[in-house]
């Protein structure tokens, strides 16, 4: 078996961790969570359709992607306008303004490690089979920490928050023409806590 060299690993633990940072806190920041979040976790991928992910907010263990998404609906959006985004005129308007998400995350620093290089759980047999020295197969740990606000404008309170991640290959990406919008890496389980 051949494994990716340690600088090719390092590159794709920074790639991974950065491209699914920015997609998955910008779908949380402006998009409704149960049509956006879904997508990013293993639960999406009929690979690991026998697999559940391990999401935990603050101790509190979630049964589903929808229970989690439901959570953050609940407890951070206003109203159902909250998902359309801003278009002309109407970008800023106080009733535009009242209908955003009463949460917002910002990033202050992230790191990323890769697990294990040669990850093969749920993994299809064609895959398991070739060597891969571009760092495709690894599953990547990943720590964000950065604040989360309660509220909107610059004096909204504050916590600080730290959230972990163990992402893997979405094994649906590996065949010819795969999906378009199809995420390539996918979280198995997920650590959110305030401090």
């Amino acid at each position: 078996m051949s494994l990716p060299t340690p600088e090719v690993q390092i590159k794709q633990a920074a790639d991974t961790a950065k491209i699914f940072m920015d997609a998955y806190y910008d779908a949380i920041n402006r998009r409704r969570p149960t049509a956006s979040l879904p997508a990013f976790y293993i639960s999406a991928s009929k690979a690991y359709s026998a697999h559940n992910p391990d999401i935990s907010v603050n101790g509190l263990h979630m049964t589903s992607v929808a229970d989690f998404a439901k959570l953050l609906e609940d407890n951070y959006i206003d109203d159902e306008t909250a998902a359309r985004p801003p278009t002309g005129p109407a970008a800023s308007t106080p009733a535009r303004d009242a209908a955003l998400p009463q949460v917002r995350y910002e990033i202050e620093a992230y790191d990323a490690h890769v697990l294990n290089p040669d990850f093969n759980i749920a993994a299809p047999p064609g895959v398991i089979e070739n060597k891969d020295k571009s760092g495709a197969k690894c599953s990547v740990l990943t720590q964000v920490t950065g604040r989360v606000y309660y509220g909107r404008g610059r004096d909204a309170p504050a916590k600080t928050f730290n959230e972990t991640f163990v992402l893997v290959p979405n094994w649906d990406t590996f065949g010819r023409n795969p999906p378009k919008g199809m995420r390539r890496w996918l979280v198995m389980s997920q650590n959110f806590r305030t401090l």
